[in-house]
């Protein structure tokens, strides 16, 4: 493995984490940092000096889904949603009233329902171990009502994250919140050579302001109104404010690629958005992969129809996390695919979804990128709530390449 530099910043935070961990009285510790500061280096150095089994002997959750199989990218291998470590599902076939197994139509497969029940204490995913750290990432994203079941273990938390981001939705922040607990800043980027463009952006747009039209290095500013189909074509995706603009996007760019069926052909970029633990795959003994909110892919093969009803169609979708597993066959609503915004949230709200949620993915919302990086980006500002953190979030998702198109 080779080894890490850090930079003065990320060795006093390492330091004072490991002193908290040995010495400390408080439960929480605490860091913030903005995209390359190095939040997850300096969160993997922490576990390594503690001498701690990332898999067996640390916790790592996030309330995002997408966030979480990210984590285990970076080598927190045992990362997975809140829920998912805080309560246990427990899974029961659906029985008629003779007491028989009821098969869906569609995928012929035995349908199951799930319940949810909070765990008394964390099971280590290897044998003879014990979790001995809980890490939360994303965590200004954590709602507030989360933090007593994250507690309640009596497990020492490291949570991290950044304040300037997105905080949940209908909720206050459980962690990163000044007043309560010492937070710790992380201020330096560690990438600057290769970034300090799309940083220099993120930072003016955090602050409210709007840097001229023009080149900054590898990234570009323009007005929205000035953007082409080949600008469309070349960002590995689109970022957007509202569900709106999104939508509008998205039927734009299959319209250039010459997508005129409703359904999604092979090799369309798609976005899960609900999670599904029913759909899980073992990548080995001790980790695997679920169909989570925000997690995107494309399609793998043509989708062979409809249900009975005409409610569902059958999705093959291969995550780009791991492109070389293959969810399906997926039931998937048509009717929410083929929703407006507002259609989408109120069968979501109201319980009438019916199968597995998906929707295009040319083009995305802030919140659903959140956690996730990009090597091209196109992020297009809206007008909306929370507008300066809607915009870090979608600029600062470009590892490499930024188009930022102003309002």
């Amino acid at each position: 493995m080779d080894t890490i530099t850090l930079n003065e910043q990320q060795e006093y935070v390492v330091q004072e984490a490991f002193k908290w961990y040995i010495m400390g009285q408080d439960q929480t510790f605490q860091y913030d940092g903005p995209p390359g500061s190095g939040k997850s280096v300096v969160l993997n150095e922490i576990v390594r000096r503690l001498g701690l089994n990332p898999l067996g002997e640390v916790a790592a959750m996030s309330f995002i889904g997408c966030a979480s199989l990210v984590m285990r990218n970076k080598g927190l291998y045992s990362a997975k949603t809140a829920h998912s470590w805080l309560y246990e599902p427990i899974e029961e076939y659906v029985l008629d009233a003779n007491g028989n197994k009821i098969y869906d139509k569609l995928t012929r497969k035995p349908l199951k329902k799930v319940r949810y029940v909070e765990r008394e204490y964390l099971p280590s995913p290897l044998p003879n171990k014990a979790i001995k750290l809980i890490v939360v990432d994303e965590a200004y994203a954590m709602p507030i009502y989360m933090r007593k079941a994250i507690e309640k273990f009596g497990i020492k938390i490291i949570a991290c994250g950044d304040q300037n981001q997105l905080p949940p939705v209908n909720s206050a922040p459980a962690f990163l919140v000044e007043g309560r607990d010492k937070v710790y800043h992380l201020t330096e980027c560690m990438r600057q050579a290769d970034r300090r463009d799309i940083i220099y952006i993120s930072n003016m747009v955090k602050n409210g302001d709007t840097p001229n039209d023009g080149y900054y290095g590898n990234s570009l500013v323009i007005n929205r109104e000035n953007i082409t189909d080949d600008m469309l074509m070349w960002a590995d995706v689109v970022i957007c404010g509202t569900n709106r603009t999104r939508d509008y996007y998205n039927k734009r760019i299959r319209s250039i690629l010459g997508y005129h069926d409703i359904l999604p052909c092979v090799g369309e970029k798609v976005v899960c958005r609900q999670n599904n633990w029913d759909e899980t795959i073992k990548l080995d003994e001790f980790t695997s992969i679920s169909l989570v909110n925000g997690l995107m892919g494309s399609v793998s093969l043509n989708s062979p129809g409809f249900d009975e009803k005409g409610e569902r169609f059958i999705l093959y979708f291969r995550p780009y996390l791991m492109p070389i597993i293959e969810f399906g066959p997926i039931g998937c609503d048509y009717n929410y695919l083929v929703a407006d915004p507002p259609q989408r949230s109120y069968l979501k709200e109201n319980g009438l979804t019916r199968g597995d949620l998906f929707e295009y993915a040319y083009a995305i919302t802030s919140h659903i990128s959140q956690g996730s990086q990009f090597h091209k980006v196109l992020y297009i500002e809206d007008k909306m709530k929370d507008q300066n953190k809607i915009n870090l979030v979608g600029a600062s998702r470009a590892d490499q390449y930024l188009i930022y198109a102003h309002m």
